[in-house]
């Protein structure tokens, strides 16, 4: 069993919609959304830290996906998340997947740092996936109780959402760098019995677009921090 995202994010409260890529449609991040790490952010964070990264770019990068669903499920997700950003050379050296530890909440985050280690990771990224369907027929779904129908007329109309939040943290140190929160959302019209995989699809096309997003706003936040280090 996977813990949410919720669990595990302590101190990035503040973070999320200030310095992540977000859409313009997203809808307000969760108020429990928190990591057990200390936040790079505020004003002593400044002074403190700079902003900097303390580790070298390209880096070996461990992903978690903290999501609720199936673990067939979550582990396709991950699949889908590590291929997307092994695309990134300049910044990943390698991107490597973890399965949940076996460790009580209060030693969830720790014993999640200490598996990248054991990868011998330098940042670790967790994610977190919120899918969401709204489905409504038109009234020609009365004739889906015969055969034909069913197969030929599009009387389905779903609207299918999917949120993608994610955070970047020092494997070394728990330093959380940054933030992610993308959001998209797709209408689909289906006959009765290809609905099912019309969503799948659909799901799969937006999650595929929030890696690639992702992989864009790290490529630009992760070296521009490396750089204030120097």
């Amino acid at each position: 069993m996977t813990r949410p995202l919720a669990l595990l994010l302590l101190a990035t409260t503040p973070l999320l919609g200030a310095c992540a890529s977000t859409a313009a449609d997203a809808p307000a991040p969760a108020a429990g959304l928190t990591y057990d790490g200390r936040e790079v952010f505020g004003d002593f964070e400044r002074l403190q830290f700079g902003k900097s990264l303390q580790v070298r770019l390209p880096a070996k990068v461990a992903v978690y996906d903290a999501s609720w669903s199936a673990d067939d499920e979550r582990a396709r997700r991950v699949v889908q998340a590590v291929r997307g950003l092994a695309a990134d050379t300049d910044t990943y050296t390698d991107v490597v997947s973890l399965a949940a530890p076996d460790a009580a909440r209060g030693d969830f985050a720790e014993a999640l740092r200490a598996q990248a280690a054991g990868h011998q990771a330098d940042l670790l990224l967790v994610l977190e996936r919120r899918p969401e369907l709204r489905e409504s027929s038109s009234p020609l779904a009365l004739l889906n109780i015969l055969i034909l129908p069913a197969f030929v007329l599009p009387t389905q109309f779903d609207d299918v959402s999917l949120t993608v939040r994610a955070i970047v943290q020092d494997v070394r140190n728990g330093l959380v760098y940054t933030t992610f929160d993308d959001h998209r959302r797709r209408e689909v019209s289906a006959t009765a019995v290809g609905e099912d995989a019309a969503v799948r699809e659909t799901d799969d096309a937006l999650f595929e677009e929030s890696v690639a997003a992702l992989r864009e706003a790290l490529a630009r936040k992760l070296p521009a921090l490396e750089r204030a280090s120097r």
